[in-house]
């Protein structure tokens, strides 16, 4: 428990009176007034709207109160939010679910109940749970990742408990994530194993005596442990998620039976294509290699040589008078023709 300030517990009985015989602050202020006179060490980043308050050198609690405060409950959280505790969310918020001042809130709940009771839940299990190291930010250069002796943690920040109707310093463990919003469910990892158990350390000696001797007592009595219950809890959910996506796995088992027998279908296909392109790309090698430029002018020089041989041919057929005159033209002249023209055909390529 933190320890009991004399000094601030009268200030927060005199504002109390004094809140009963009226003042000229409004609701908002005379709230801010308690909280302030309850929770010495507390610090002001926002005037009358952001608080924080250290819980050791570590962690910090931070205290945002909305415009329509205390219409509206505050807002708490850990920071920086690497706390892994119950009643803190993944990204640090408390869960308005585990404290019943914050559960039940209205305009005439106590913020300096609410936020001492949240604070000294916090501080028992941090000094009760392995702290998470971490590096200090930027934004919060008062924090240090090194771990501190509980001694110095329990008197970092003295709140008192007074005997106020709605003084609540003990959080509820049964978290609703409901009343949290959508977006701050409670984390699904496995919780962690605390040093001491409440349960057992209030046992008398003849209930535990009790409990030695009836195995099924012992039985009931550890499976309504809290500890137990959350990792049942867990547990179950675990298994809750794992059966509903074996479900959806189960619905898309025809889908995907189907896209496979599309797929094989798909690569027959291309199968025969690629059967069909290495034909075509064996033909096309043979007809490049057929007509390529060095056969097309060795073809093209054979043409010329026999157009030139029958040239020639001619000549000897005209000497030997085996031609009239206008044969000799006609046939000599076409030849020729051929000649000239394979001729320039080869000199182009």
């Amino acid at each position: 428990k933190w320890s009991y300030n004399r000094h601030a517990s009268i200030h927060y009985l005199s504002a109390g009176m004094f809140g009963m015989f009226g003042s000229s602050s409004g609701p908002r202020d005379k709230q801010i007034t308690a909280l302030k006179n309850r929770c010495a060490g507390l610090v002001e980043r926002s005037k009358n709207n952001v608080y924080e308050l250290a819980l050791n050198n570590t962690y910090t609690l931070r205290v945002v109160l909305p415009a329509n405060f205390p219409k509206e409950p505050p807002h708490l959280q850990v920071l920086p939010p690497t706390l892994r505790s119950r009643f803190v969310d993944p990204i640090g918020k408390i869960y308005p679910g585990s404290n019943e001042i914050l559960k039940t809130w209205n305009p005439q709940s106590s913020l300096a109940d609410a936020v001492a009771g949240v604070a000294n839940a916090l501080h028992s299990e941090i000094n009760g749970t392995r702290q998470v190291e971490v590096k200090s930010p930027t934004s919060y250069p008062h924090m240090t990742s090194s771990p501190v002796p509980s001694a110095y943690a329990a008197n970092t920040m003295p709140v008192n408990y007074s005997s106020h109707s709605h003084s609540n310093p003990n959080m509820n463990p049964t978290v609703n994530s409901q009343n949290y919003g959508s977006n701050s469910k409670p984390s699904s990892a496995v919780p962690r194993v605390p040093s001491s158990f409440a349960e057992v350390e209030n046992l008398s000696e003849q209930r535990i005596q009790q409990l030695l001797e009836n195995p099924q007592a012992f039985d009931d009595f550890f499976h309504e442990m809290s500890c137990v219950r959350m990792l049942n809890a867990a547990k179950e959910e675990t298994r809750k998620k794992n059966q509903e996506r074996a479900r959806k796995n189960l619905e898309k088992e025809q889908r995907i039976q189907e896209e496979q027998q599309k797929l094989a279908d798909i690569t027959e296909r291309l199968t025969q294509l690629r059967s069909q392109y290495e034909q075509l790309s064996t033909k096309q090698a043979a007809l490049m290699k057929q007509y390529s430029p060095a056969v097309i002018q060795e073809k093209l020089a054979q043409a010329v040589d026999e157009a030139e041989e029958r040239s020639e041919s001619i000549v000897d057929d005209y000497n030997r008078e085996n031609l009239t005159l206008n044969q000799f033209i006609d046939q000599y002249f076409n030849e020729r023709k051929i000649y000239h023209l394979r001729r320039a055909k080869m000199e182009c390529i």
